[in-house]
């Protein structure tokens, strides 16, 4: 386990999937009188990282710490300041940086990283199916056609557990965790390598929040992604995670195995996190 921004975490077994280095993302300041802005906001400011092959990566922080914006920086979702992105596809392929790819090779590669955002109901379109929603990457990237994407739609619910009718439905038919399913499926539909997890299960019930969790750890254990997992939840993500980064103010502040950064956490604002956990049996404590 290691503490500070420039940290690295413990070593993988084999070549990463995907490296991070160094990725800074910032934002104009507010404006000021005369015309003026105050300096830029750095939300990312130069983290680090690193997920291997069938890994789960646990990416932890209060509210407003940089988690979603870096997950959506690593995706090119937003377009970074400085770093660079390392994606390697297989380990006989040299890495390709995401950040300095051209648009056709960055079109490509978009199939095999794929996100779950945090609000299931704001990420899926009102006005389409199910079967629309999910088949509608399967088009764009040319993966099937006609009867073939219906097959992967199909495919895609059995997956997450949803019958192959839901296609026919829309979302607003659907509670909270099987709209989540939905927007799993669409991510599995591409048959990708990584999937962000971004605060995946934050907006649903206690007890859908389990059914979820073990979803993902199913379709890990059986398709074998890795996943970057996004939470201020901890237990959530000492339930899936291998390894943990904790992110304060846009920086990495500590890196290391799972069981030792919530054992013997060795910077102040790990410490400060796992003491606002509520205590399972508070009258014991």
């Amino acid at each position: 386990m290691s503490a500070g921004n420039d940290a690295r975490a413990p070593a993988l077994d084999s070549a990463p999937l995907l490296d991070v280095r160094e990725l800074c993302q910032a934002f104009p300041g507010p404006s000021r009188l005369l015309g003026r802005r105050a300096a830029p906001v750095r939300a990312v400011d130069g983290v680090s990282f690193q997920i291997g092959r069938g890994e789960t990566l646990g990416l932890v922080g209060e509210s407003g710490s940089g988690k979603s914006t870096l997950a959506r920086a690593v995706l090119c979702l937003l377009p970074s300041t400085r770093g660079s992105v390392l994606y390697r596809a297989s380990e006989a392929c040299a890495p390709v940086d995401l950040l300095a790819a051209d648009p056709a090779t960055l079109r490509s590669l978009r199939r095999e990283l794929q996100i779950v955002f945090q609000d299931p109901f704001a990420s899926l379109n009102p006005r389409l199916s199910v079967g629309e929603i999910v088949g509608e990457a399967v088009r764009f990237h040319g993966l099937a056609r006609g009867e073939g994407v219906e097959r992967a739609v199909v495919r895609a619910l059995d997956l997450v557990g949803l019958p192959s009718g839901a296609r026919r439905r829309f979302p607003h038919e659907f509670s909270g965790g099987q709209r989540q399913r939905i927007g799993i499926a669409r991510a599995l539909a591409l048959e990708p390598r990584l999937v962000v997890c971004d605060e995946p299960t934050s907006s649903l019930d206690v007890s859908i929040q389990a059914q979820i969790l073990n979803l993902l750890q199913d379709l890990q254990a059986n398709l074998g992604l890795a996943y970057l997992l996004i939470s201020h939840d901890l237990s959530v993500v000492r339930h899936l995670a291998r390894r943990v980064a904790v992110m304060h103010a846009g920086r990495i502040v500590e890196t290391g195995w799972a069981s030792e950064v919530y054992e013997r956490p060795s910077h102040d604002y790990t410490r400060a996190l796992l003491a606002a956990v509520p205590a399972e049996r508070p009258r014991l404590q």
